[in-house]
């Protein structure tokens, strides 16, 4: 007799994102610490990669009788987690994660949002059907206030619960973390973390600029690419401009562990990638966060980081009294970081739905 617990994972997988891998991987070792026999089932843009990194079921999630085949077996799906409802980076994104829990209601199945960022939603439309079909979920948890201020003000009346990300969860491994430490050939390293965006031009000036000035300070300078499709083309542009050995681009494919402890020997990190700031929250890393998108500001401002610049007023000026002031104040940035709690509430809670 099959007595598993079958549960699917809807999110943005499967893409070589390092921040949407790791709420991935933290997700399922916390799904495996709590559920016995269970059977994880998530839907990927790379099923074969995804099977291999974490040892779990996969379908394409672009195939429609994969994905209804999979939800029909299922006894819970988790939509999330990630910036999944939004409508700025394409109009297609909150159509399809609400297509999938759409599926899931039309089976019986019992449904959780998991630690969602929400929003912006600008389109009518769009906001429409978050009210609509979030309605009929279990349970919802956000990981900020102004998610969950957002599907208020929507009209969502299911439950609505601030959980932080997964992420948060993760573990730093002491054996690879003294292993990477070996490979730092300087006293003083400084990691930063970028992406494409539209003002790429000025982010690369300001960060090769703010590279130059910090090498000046005799410290070596790591681009660590968490997209590596996306992020390499960026950090190539900025190795061009610096021009000096003393940066250099982590080329090879990190996992999320490694970029974990490559995150914890930094002396602070410069991050605008979500995931690249949370990392170094878990590593007490001190940091200076370049928000992109309200979700970075949403995250640093409920962990009362205090060091923020918004991408499109990004300029040399503005970041390098922040530089200046971490530098100066190492240890004290160091002591500023506290506990994240509730960061296993929604697997309890999941773990409690399924009984």
């Amino acid at each position: 007799m099959d007595k598993k617990t079958r549960i699917v994972i809807s999110g943005y997988y499967g893409f070589d994102n390092m921040g949407d891998e790791a709420i991935l991987f933290a997700m399922i070792n916390m799904l495996r610490a709590n559920i016995k026999n269970i059977e994880i089932i998530v839907l990927s843009n790379n099923p074969q990669a995804t099977k291999t990194a974490y040892n779990v079921k996969a379908v394409n999630r672009f195939s429609p009788i994969c994905i209804i085949s999979a939800i029909k077996k299922c006894d819970l799906l988790i939509s999330g987690g990630g910036s999944l409802l939004q409508d700025v980076t394409s109009l297609k994104t909150i159509p399809y994660y609400l297509s999938i829990v759409q599926i899931a209601i039309f089976f019986g199945k019992k449904i959780v949002f998991y630690s969602q960022g929400i929003g912006p939603v600008n389109k009518y439309a769009n906001r429409y059907l978050i009210k609509k079909i979030a309605n009929k979920v279990n349970y919802i948890f956000v990981r900020d206030n102004k998610s969950k201020q957002l599907l208020k003000k929507i009209g969502v009346k299911t439950e609505i619960e601030v959980s932080p990300d997964p992420v948060f969860a993760l573990k730093l491994d002491n054996n690879l973390n003294q292993k990477i430490k070996k490979e730092f050939q300087y006293k003083k390293n400084i990691g930063i973390y970028i992406r494409p965006w539209k003002n790429q031009n000025q982010i690369v000036n300001t960060i090769s600029e703010a590279a130059q000035y910090l090498i000046n300070q005799n410290y070596q300078i790591y681009l660590v690419c968490m997209q590596p499709s996306q992020d390499i083309q960026i950090a190539r542009q900025v190795i061009k401009k610096v021009n000096n050995s003393s940066i250099k681009i982590i080329e090879k494919s990190l996992t999320i562990n490694e970029t974990l402890s490559y995150t914890a020997n930094f002396d602070f990190i410069i991050g605008m990638r979500l995931h690249s700031l949370i990392m170094a929250i878990i590593t007490k890393t001190p940091m200076i966060a370049l928000s992109y998108d309200p979700k970075v500001e949403n995250i640093m401002n409920e962990m009362h980081i205090e060091h923020q610049i918004r991408i499109e007023e990004i300029s040399f000026e503005l970041l390098k009294p922040q530089i200046d002031y971490i530098i100066q104040n190492l240890s004290l940035e160091k002591k500023k970081f506290i506990d994240i709690e509730n960061i296993q509430k929604p697997i309890h809670y999941i773990k409690k739905l399924l009984l």
